[in-house]
């Protein structure tokens, strides 16, 4: 399955990722997307552990705050986990 990845905007970069409340996608870029069999294989592929997963942003790894995407599905990287966004543009939390 594929995962677009977004990244919080510059201004918004530390308030997600102490997990505030940030809207999507109105907060977010793209800034790539994984090809992996789960979020768990996606975040593990979003990871600079052996070849860069995106050659646009080689030195990128996905974080804590950013957002996953397949198909109509939204989730929001957790410190642990995933957290599901069930309203794309609403505030995060």
């Amino acid at each position: 399955m594929r995962y677009d990845v977004w990244m919080p905007r510059p201004a918004y970069r530390e308030a997600a990722s102490r997990s505030e409340p940030v809207p999507f996608p109105e907060a977010y870029d793209p800034v790539g997307f994984v090809d992996a069999s789960g979020l768990e294989a996606a975040f593990h592929a979003g990871q600079n552990t052996r070849i860069p997963w995106n050659p646009a942003r080689p030195t990128r790894s996905v974080s804590v705050g950013d957002v996953l995407t397949a198909g109509t599905a939204t989730w929001r990287v957790a410190d642990a986990g995933f957290e599901p966004i069930h309203e794309v543009s609403r505030h995060l939390a």
